[in-house]
């Protein structure tokens, strides 16, 4: 464990329209057994709305109470690939990672993940984790995904559940090498971004 915990992870979390759930997203993180993290929060929200007021509201005191938290706030609303390029561009880990502003990880799931990585060599791009699909209180759906290796053919065909919102784990040298996200994609950002680490890795 001593070992893995030189292994800085980087993980971006754009946010909009949410500080409702964003101190509970950043708790998750904070609380996993995995301590060698940045987190990157990106602001995505336009300055003087109720969004961003409430967001930086939210953001202040985590700020000052954890140094591992950097908060970014863009000057205009750019979209979630944009925010999550931002982080990029601001972030300094081998491993990188995204999540939700609605979504949590669990306590052991960066552990995993780094090991994982880190029994593997450079080949493998990038791993992923099942994830638990809830509605407020109610579980609607489990991922139970196993899929290893060439996975391009499946990821075309949408027959792979497995996307760069909160549940992958990428190489930072993958992400530099595709260049981050496409800014020109307002949905299914995660996909494409997907597509492209498959095409270099598969």
């Amino acid at each position: 464990m001593e070992m893995l915990q030189n292994k800085k992870v980087s993980i971006i979390i754009p946010t909009y329209r949410r500080p409702d759930t964003l101190c509970r997203t950043i708790d998750s993180i904070i609380n996993s057994t995995y301590k060698n993290v940045e987190i990157i929060v990106v602001d995505d929200n336009n300055p003087g709305d109720e969004g961003r007021k409430l967001t930086e509201k939210v953001m202040e005191p985590l700020v000052e109470k954890y140094s591992c938290i950097h908060y970014i706030k863009h000057p205009q609303n750019r979209n979630g690939s944009a925010a999550r390029n931002t982080g990029i561009k601001n972030s300094t880990g081998e491993y990188i990672m995204f999540l939700d502003d609605d979504d949590e990880f669990l306590p052991e799931k960066i552990e995993c993940q780094v090991r994982f990585m880190e029994e593997h060599d450079d080949s493998w791009g990038a791993c992923y984790t099942r994830y638990i699909d809830k509605s407020g209180d109610k579980q609607v759906s489990i991922c139970c995904e196993t899929k290893s290796g060439k996975l391009l053919e499946y990821e075309l065909a949408r027959n792979l559940f497995i996307h760069a919102g909160s549940n992958l784990m990428v190489r930072r040298a993958v992400v530099i090498e595709i260049g981050g996200f496409d800014e020109s994609f307002r949905r299914n950002q995660d996909v494409e971004f997907l597509v492209r680490i498959l095409k270099k890795r598969s």
